[in-house]
């Protein structure tokens, strides 16, 4: 059978998770990764390359990340996830573990979606002004991972469904660590321990240990350069 082959920006971004899961389970996969053109000051990030093949490739519904799996193609990062989870265990099945995973996946979500808000608005004001919408950002970061916090302390588990690791942590790790990574959020975790133990807990699965602290991973800009931070080339 080919392997499996994922299309998304030279970045972590939202494909991140889908890599991680496939690394996780052992599934061999092609990538392809696509630039910003030239990384260099003398010249602006664009998506031209993306853009040469983006309606030649029999998407439906084009978009980044994509997944081709045979003849089969699709869109969209979490439905990417979702299927691969379906189809190798990696999903809760039962009450109330179902609904608690699909729970905090929307949580995280909002979490992700505001923090991509504010470092992708077109005006995101004076340098005091955007320091300001971090602040807040860290601030409702505070309040998620209280209670986060509380639901771990609450029902003892080690993932969000339990003792069952499913794609929900895989979304939930990644996102999360953006914050520690470039909103200088990491002495925010310190407060909650077991959110803290629950990231420590991911980056040691033997499955991805190695990977995590690799520079393939740890050392990639997390967002594009069209953020105002979290990428390589951003003037933070």
């Amino acid at each position: 059978m080919a392997p499996l082959k994922i299309g998304y920006w030279d970045v972590r971004g939202f494909a991140e998770p889908i890599r991680m899961l496939l690394k996780h389970l052992n599934i061999e996969f092609e990538e392809t990764r696509y630039g910003f053109g030239n990384d260099s000051e003398e010249s602006l990030p664009n998506r031209d390359e993306w853009l040469a093949e983006k309606f030649t490739l029999g998407l439906e519904f084009p978009n980044l990340p994509y997944l081709f799996d045979g003849d089969f193609k699709m869109t969209e990062s979490v439905a990417i996830l979702k299927r691969l989870a379906r189809a190798n265990g990696m999903i809760a099945t039962t009450e109330p573990a179902l609904s608690y995973s699909e729970m905090i996946e929307a949580m995280i979500i909002d979490i992700r979606n505001r923090l991509i808000n504010v470092v992708y608005a077109e005006n995101s004001g004076t340098p005091e002004e955007f320091e300001q919408k971090l602040a807040d950002l860290r601030e409702r970061l505070e309040t998620s991972l209280g209670q986060l916090e509380a639901f771990f302390q609450k029902h003892g588990s080690q993932w969000v469904a339990g003792d069952k690791l499913t794609y929900v942590d895989f979304l939930a790790y990644e996102y999360l660590d953006w914050y520690r990574v470039f909103v200088k959020s990491t002495p925010i975790f310190e407060k909650f321990a077991k959110v803290s133990d629950y990231m420590k807990r991911f980056e040691e699965l033997p499955s991805l240990k190695e990977y995590i602290a690799r520079d393939e991973h740890r050392s990639a800009s997390c967002l594009s350069p069209f953020a105002r931070i979290g990428h390589r080339w951003a003037k933070e």
